[in-house]
C-alpha cells in the first residue's frame, strides 16, 4: 500500500513497485489525484480517503490486504497547524488503521527527511550520515523539520512498543520532472537567485531513484527499526547544481554570495523573534552550511544502485518540463 500515492513521490512510487510485479493499493485524497494510467491496470486498487480524518473504514479493509505500506503521504509547506494535520495527524492515523494488518505484515517505511538533522551541531565539510546528530531544539528550525521529527517520533513509539516495523526513510532534495528547485541551492528574487557559496554536496535524491529505495525497502525482511538516508551518487556541488538547472531557461542571473557572510549576518540576528527562515541561524545551516553526504547504508542494506547520473537526471527532467510546456 503506498499512502500519497498521488503526490511526487508517491506517484514514482506506484511506477516503480508496477514494474517491479507488485499488486499495489494507491491510496489518494481525492478523485482528482488518481492517475489515468491506474484505470486499466487490474493490479492497481485506489482507495480514496483524507488520512487525518476520522473515518478510515475504507482504508481499514485496504490495508488487511497489504504486506507493507510505504507512507509517502505529507504536506510540504504550510505552517504548524497544517503540517501538525496533514503529516504528524495522517501518521496517527495511518498507524491506528494499520491495526487491521496481522502482526507480521505490519511493516511501515516512513518517508521522513534528512531535514531532521542537526547540522549545528556539525563542522563544516564533515560527512552526514545515519550516526549526525537529531535536531534538538525544533523551535529553532521551520515547520516542515518540525513535523518530520514529530512524524517519526509517533512511529517510532509505535515500533519500540512492538506494534510494527519500521523502515525510516530519509530523502535528500528529491526533484525530477516537476520539481527542479530546492532549499540548498540559495534564495530567490524572481528570476535572479542569491548563491550562497559553491561549495558543498546538493543532498539530491532524483525522484525515480527514491522511489526506487522505498521499493527496496518495502520488499526487504525487517524487525525493529532501521533508518536509512535516500540520497544519489556523486552529488553535485552548488555551482554544478546550478549550471544545470540553468538550461531550464532559469535562473535568469546567478549572484553570489560568500556564506560565511550570510552565516554571520544570520548570527546577528538570532535574537530578533519572526526572521526568515534563511536569515535564523539553524535554518541557514541546514540548508547552506558546506556537508557531504554518504549513502553507504542505502546501498549495503537494500542493495539500490542509481539509474541515472545527475547530469542525465537532470536533463531528462527538463526535456520533460519543456515538452509538458
Amino acid at each position: 500500500m503506498i499512502t500519497g500515492a498521488g503526490g511526487f513521490i508517491g506517484r514514482h512510487c506506484v511506477n516503480v513497485a508496477r514494474k517491479r510485479k507488485h499488486h499495489v493499493i494507491a491510496v489518494v485524497r481525492s478523485q482528482a489525484s488518481i492517475c489515468t494510467d491506474w484505470i486499466n491496470d487490474p493490479l492497481i486498487d485506489v482507495v480514496v480517503t483524507d488520512l487525518a480524518s476520522d473515518d478510515h473504514s475504507h482504508l481499514g479493509k485496504a490495508s488487511a490486504r497489504a504486506d507493507a505500506v510505504v507512507h509517502a503521504a505529507a504536506s510540504l509547506a504550510g505552517d504548524d497547524t497544517r503540517q501538525a494535520h496533514d503529516t504528524v495527524m495522517a501518521t496517527r492515523k495511518l498507524i491506528s488503521a494499520m491495526n487491521n494488518i496481522p502482526r507480521e505484515k505490519r511493516k511501515l517505511i516512513l518517508v521522513s527527511s534528512i531535514a531532521v538533522y542537526d547540522v549545528t551541531a556539525m563542522e563544516e565539510g564533515s560527512v552526514l550520515n545515519e550516526s549526525a546528530p537529531i535536531e534538538n531544539d525544533p523551535d529553532q528550525r521551520d515547520a516542515y523539520c518540525r513535523s518530520k521529527l514529530l512524524q517519526e517520533a509517533v512511529a517510532m513509539e509505535a515500533a519500540k512498543t512492538g506494534k510494527l516495523d519500521l523502515f525510516v526513510m530519509r530523502p535528500g532534495a528529491v526533484f525530477g520532472r516537476t520539481r527542479l528547485w530546492n532549499g540548498h541551492l540559495g534564495h530567490l528574487l524572481g528570476p535572479v537567485l542569491l548563491r550562497f557559496g559553491t561549495v558543498g554536496q546538493v543532498p539530491v535524491s532524483y525522484v525515480e531513484h527514491c522511489a526506487k529505495a522505498l521499493v527496496l525497502a518495502a520488499e526487504m525482511p525487517l524487525s525493529g527499526i532501521d533508518v536509512i538516508n535516500v540520497i544519489d551518487d556523486n552529488l553535485p556541488d552548488r555551482a554544478t547544481y546550478i549550471r544545470a538547472l540553468r538550461r531550464s531557461g532559469w535562473p535568469k542571473a546567478v549572484i553570489p554570495i560568500s556564506w560565511h557572510i550570510v552565516a554571520g549576518f544570520a548570527a546577528m540576528c538570532n535574537h530578533i523573534p519572526n526572521m526568515p527562515g534563511l536569515l535564523r541561524s539553524a535554518v541557514l545551516k541546514s540548508r547552506m552550511m558546506p556537508l557531504r553526504y554518504d549513502n553507504t547504508k542505502l546501498k549495503k542494506r537494500l542493495g539500490w544502485q542509481g539509474d541515472l547520473s545527475f547530469d542525465a537526471a537532470m536533463q531528462h527532467a527538463i526535456n520533460f518540463q519543456r515538452k509538458a510546456g
